[in-house]
């Protein structure tokens, strides 16, 4: 076993000589969106809810999903993705981007702040690249993406359940 000394790239480029910039996607400003549905009790699967958009070149660091118990016969899940702005036509790009293989469950318990953005795209070792590169493109497009909810299995038997999305991001 040996004692190491390890720095993050940011600490290393600045400690750096000549000493380098630090990465605007490690350091800088966050921008927060947070945005609520309504579900009524006779939305089927394949109803979806879109929060609001982010644009291609958005670093997610975190997206929160909330929301109440949606069922008590029936037992709905979702997933969050992405789509093309509802004003470029809504064509679904990724349904499960954030969400992933795993489904939301929204039918044992209430979701109070389940951290969704890691763990299918996202990752601790591709955290900091841009949607678009984790979207797998050439060139940033410079667009924005509405992030889309999606009722994936069971429709739901409880009106007036709301879900939130709340998403901490930066922009480079």
């Amino acid at each position: 076993m040996a004692v190491v000394v390890v720095k993050s790239s940011a600490l290393t480029n600045r400690d750096a000589t000549p000493q380098k910039p630090v990465d605007l996607r490690l350091a800088g400003r966050f921008f927060q969106k947070r945005a609520r549905c309504l579900a009524a009790s006779d939305n089927s699967v394949g109803s979806t809810y879109t929060f609001f958009s982010l644009p291609s070149n958005a670093v997610v660091f975190s997206l929160l999903f909330s929301a109440g118990d949606f069922g008590t016969t029936t037992a709905p899940n979702v997933t969050v993705g992405l789509s093309r702005t509802t004003r470029d036509g809504g064509a679904v790009v990724d349904a499960d981007f954030f969400s992933g293989a795993t489904l939301i469950d929204v039918i044992t318990a209430a979701q109070i702040s389940t951290e969704i953005a890691y763990g299918n795209v996202i990752t601790v070792a591709n955290a900091e690249k841009r949607l678009w590169e984790h979207l797998a493109l050439a060139a940033d497009p410079q667009i924005d993406y509405d992030v889309v909810a999606t009722i994936a299995t069971a429709d739901f038997d409880t009106a007036g359940v709301a879900m939130m999305l709340e998403c901490f991001y930066k922009l480079v």
